[in-house]
């Protein structure tokens, strides 16, 4: 990314296998502002109170969401969604949208895991579910 190696990585072997990972952490800076980190051993970072950035980082889904019909729209087909009408209009690309909802179920999910109330509210809600389609199975196995 940078052009130029900054870390020490063992070689690769001409058929591309090998290991090519680094054994120290590292921030890199990237030009134009952006920061890479590079954490060894460390598969992924969770978000923690990310509700802020959601909104910030989605600044254009957030615009046409106000202007959305109803306070409480889920953009999933409501009436006079301005989200699902700014997707078919082509003024938000679908993959950005996707990327706004996906960053928006992760954030979800953390805040399950974090307050206990929330995580026991789902796995009830879940339990459920599927109570309710094992009746419905068995109803129409008469």
């Amino acid at each position: 990314m940078l052009g130029d190696p900054t870390q020490v990585v063992r070689d690769i072997r001409a058929d591309g296998k090998g290991r090519h990972t680094t054994t120290s952490r590292q921030l890199v800076l990237i030009p134009g502002g952006a920061v890479v980190i590079d954490t060894p051993g460390l598969r992924e970072l969770t978000l923690w109170h990310a509700e802020d950035g959601l909104d910030r980082s989605f600044a254009d889904v957030d615009a046409f969401a106000w202007e959305c019909a109803f306070r409480d729209c889920h953009h999933a087909g409501e009436p006079g969604c301005a989200v699902r009408d700014a997707i078919e209009g082509g003024d938000l690309p679908e993959e950005r949208f996707a990327s706004y909802r996906k960053l928006e179920r992760e954030i979800d999910f953390v805040a399950r895991r974090r307050d206990k109330a929330l995580e026991l509210a789902e796995r009830k809600r879940w339990k459920q579910i599927h109570k309710q389609n094992r009746e419905r199975m068995r109803f129409r196995g008469r």
